[in-house]
C-alpha cells in the first residue's frame, strides 16, 4: 500500500464522518480525532486519542463515533479501560462497522470479544513480519534502514556502499 492510499483513505474516512454527523440535527460535529501512521496498540503514544479523552473529561464530547474496533485501539487492555472510563464519564462509543454501542448492555461482551480479535490481528501481523525479516536474513538479503548512515547509501542491488559524498 502506497502512503497516497493510506492518505486517500483517511480523508474518505474525515469526510464521511463529517457528513454522517452533520445530517443530524440534533448532533454537533466536536472534532475528528485521529493518530495518523500509529498502530493503536498503545493508547500513551497516540496524542490525538488522549486529546479526545480529555475533551471528554472537559465534557466537550458527550458521544464518541468511530469506524471499527481496530481503529480505536488494537490492545484489549487499553480498550476496555478507554471504554469504561468513557462510560464513567456517561460518554458511548459507537462503533459504527462492528455495530456495538457501549450504551447497550450486550455491548461490553461483544467489545470483549472484538477487541480480542484486533489484538491478535495485530499480534499475527507483527509475527508476520518478523517472521519475513527473518527469513530475508537467512537467504542474505538483510534490510538496513540506510537513511539514518551517516556515509552510507544503497546501490543498485540494495547492498550497503559508502557514500563517497559524505
Amino acid at each position: 500500500m502506497t502512503c497516497c492510499q493510506v492518505r486517500a483513505d483517511l480523508d474518505t474516512q474525515k469526510t464521511y464522518f463529517e457528513n454522517y454527523i452533520n445530517s443530524r440535527s440534533d448532533w454537533e460535529l466536536a472534532g475528528i480525532y485521529y493518530d495518523e501512521g500509529i498502530t493503536g496498540k498503545k493508547k500513551e503514544k497516540r496524542t490525538a486519542l488522549l486529546s479526545l479523552m480529555t475533551d471528554c473529561e472537559n465534557h466537550q464530547v458527550d458521544m464518541v463515533i468511530t469506524k471499527s474496533l481496530s481503529r480505536f485501539s488494537r490492545n484489549t487492555t487499553d480498550c476496555l479501560e478507554l471504554v469504561r472510563r468513557l462510560l464513567a464519564m456517561n460518554v458511548p462509543i459507537f462503533f459504527e462497522k462492528d455495530s456495538i454501542n457501549t450504551m447497550d448492555t450486550k455491548g461490553e461482551v461483544l467489545l470483549t470479544i472484538m477487541a480480542s480479535l484486533a489484538q491478535q490481528e495485530s499480534q499475527s501481523t507483527s509475527q508476520n513480519i518478523k517472521l519475513d525479516l527473518q527469513y530475508r536474513y537467512q537467504q542474505g538479503h538483510v534490510q538496513i534502514n540506510h537513511n539514518r548512515f551517516l556515509g552510507y547509501t544503497k546501490d543498485a542491488d540494495g547492498n550497503l556502499v559508502i557514500d563517497p559524498e559524505q
